[in-house]
């Protein structure tokens, strides 16, 4: 009897070990898995350019240096989006922002964005679950769009063609204007000298 009750005992025990490698191994081999994370960019455009702008986005994690950010580029208005895989459960902090461009006529967002991570285990799915939060520059919550504006060349100069037309328009007016004086001056002289030799002659 005591043989049977401690071969049962073994079994169990056995059978308890086996289960918590299994276990254990699904859990490992879940992490390796890993949980997939998107931090997405929005661009907008304003104004009618030429041809499309590139624009270039970089995100890295706080703390890291420079060397180590990731770079996206968007052509135009659109979206991109960054792609991050973690095997380990934790809070990821990023800074995105854009990078200042050097094409004329146009006026690049500078806002900067920072990006947390969740990364959390699920016991129901025995897999990582990642959530993505973002927030903007003064902490308020708000995804990430860049709003970029293109200022055609042709609209500034005829802005200035007209303040120059409209200051000859101005001095014109000045010599219109003795003109006309110098006029009733000659008028009035010559008026002036005809009666004169009236009174002459009556004299």
């Amino acid at each position: 009897m005591k043989r049977k009750k401690s071969f049962w005992n073994m079994f169990v025990a056995m059978t308890s070990v086996l289960m918590m490698t299994v276990i254990g191994a699904c859990t490992i081999y879940a992490a390796e898995e890993g949980g997939s994370a998107e931090v997405n960019v929005q661009t907008k455009v304003s104004g009618t350019a030429p041809e499309k702008e590139v624009f270039t986005y970089t995100l890295k994690e706080q703390g890291a240096s420079d060397n180590q950010e990731r770079k996206l580029t968007v052509e135009g208005a659109g979206t991109g989006t960054f792609l991050f895989h973690y095997t380990q459960p934790g809070v990821y902090s990023y800074i995105l922002k854009q990078e200042s461009g050097t094409k004329a006529d146009w006026t690049y967002d500078s806002e900067v964005y920072y990006v947390d991570v969740y990364v959390m285990w699920d016991e129901k799915m025995e897999s990582l679950e990642t959530v993505t939060v973002y927030f903007d520059s003064e902490g308020n919550k708000s995804e990430p769009v860049f709003e970029n504006k293109y200022q055609q060349p042709e609209k500034r100069t005829q802005a200035v063609v007209k303040k120059v037309r409209s200051a000859k328009t101005g001095d014109e007016d000045i010599l219109s204007g003795w003109a006309v004086l110098m006029i009733l001056a000659a008028g009035t002289g010559v008026l002036a000298y005809r009666k004169k030799a009236t009174r002459q002659r009556k004299s």
